[in-house]
């Protein structure tokens, strides 16, 4: 076998590593993880929100205001983990929807007002209404990102 007959083949083999590689280069091939920083600094500062408020007031329903803000805090730690670490998104929603928004929620019939653990003492109902609106404003923000990650 020639010299020369062997370089033709190997050139073509080369021209086509490089042409594979410029079509679908190594770094493109593994997907970036999406962004996610913003999610975990608003789930940061849901903990802030309620550490705020329950720090002040008797904002839950239990005379252990604490103990209850901690059960949030440990719910939202869950959320984190599915953000950052799984990337399950869909849990993270479900988790916020079902489990951690209802629990900061004035709810106006009997069913839904047994799920909340918000207070109810006629003293407080200002700063209750404020702690409310802050808490659910801040998971419809976080709601409507993991939802964008979805449908990205």
């Amino acid at each position: 076998m020639k010299k020369n007959s062997l370089i033709k083949p190997m050139f073509l083999v080369i021209c086509m590593i490089i042409a594979i590689s410029c079509i679908c280069p190594i770094g493109m091939a593994q997907q970036e993880p999406p962004m996610t920083n913003g999610i975990l600094r608003q789930l940061g500062e849901l903990k802030a929100i309620i550490e705020a408020y329950s720090g002040e007031y008797d904002v839950f329903t239990d005379t252990n205001t604490e103990q209850q803000a901690s059960a949030i805090y440990n719910k939202i730690d869950v959320v984190t983990k599915m953000v950052e670490q799984d990337n399950n998104y869909r849990g993270a929603i479900n988790k916020l929807e079902n489990d951690i928004s209802p629990k900061l929620n004035i709810c106006t019939t009997t069913r839904d007002r047994a799920r909340s653990w918000l207070s109810e003492d006629p003293e407080i109902q200002d700063v209750i209404l404020d702690f409310e609106d802050a808490c659910q404003s801040m998971i419809e923000e976080i709601l409507s990102q993991l939802n964008n990650l979805i449908n990205s």
